[in-house]
């Protein structure tokens, strides 16, 4: 679930999700939209310093580490040499989860690091810690969002059963939303 708190921090940020794999994008962008973020995307680390080139206005970069044309860590480097991304807050999303990989990120100059798959809560939690949005209005800043609880039934009607999938457990991802869910299963079954 997202925290109230974590919520109310990060609505009405900006931004930067870099992001090769389409459900992740499809999974991140909902997630940040639905906290009232504003997110671009860019689908390598090259792409993004070039978005960054003409619209440099973010308040921070949520940042893929395995990614084709350039990798997160060359693209975070790359930023951390730029005297107007010097300070900006670049976070690690990345299924590299061991502490050799977590001190990898932190070498490349990115301030923290998001295990995939995403645990909602710690997503809003680190994004919060770091990023502090410039243009956040709190009288319009979301009361806590509600939770989708999972019911007696299958999870996706019409999809099927999908052998090795924990449905719980992707809901839950999906920050309880079923519609999402759905979606990302229908994507996931024909991919």
């Amino acid at each position: 679930a997202l925290s109230d708190e974590a919520m109310v921090q990060l609505h009405g940020a900006r931004i930067l999700v870099v992001e090769d794999n389409e459900m992740n994008q499809e999974l991140v962008l909902e997630l940040l939209g639905k906290a009232g973020i504003e997110a671009l995307l860019a689908d390598n680390g090259q792409a993004a310093l070039d978005l960054l080139e003409r619209d440099g206005d973010v308040d921070g970069i949520l940042m893929d580490c395995q990614m084709p044309v350039m990798d997160g860590y060359t693209a975070a480097r790359e930023l951390r040499k730029r005297r107007e991304f010097e300070q900006m807050p670049i976070i690690a999303l990345t299924a590299n989860a061991m502490a050799e990989d977590r001190a990898k990120v932190l070498e490349a100059g990115m301030n923290d690091h998001i295990a995939k798959p995403i645990d909602v809560g710690q997503m809003c939690a680190t994004m919060a810690h770091w990023i502090h949005p410039a243009r956040r209005s709190l009288a319009s800043a979301p009361g806590a969002a509600p939770v989708a609880t999972a019911s007696a039934g299958p999870m996706a009607p019409g999809l099927g059963a999908l052998p090795g999938v924990d449905d719980h457990a992707g809901l839950a991802t999906c920050a309880g939303d079923h519609a999402l869910y759905r979606r990302m299963l229908a994507t996931f079954r024909e991919g």
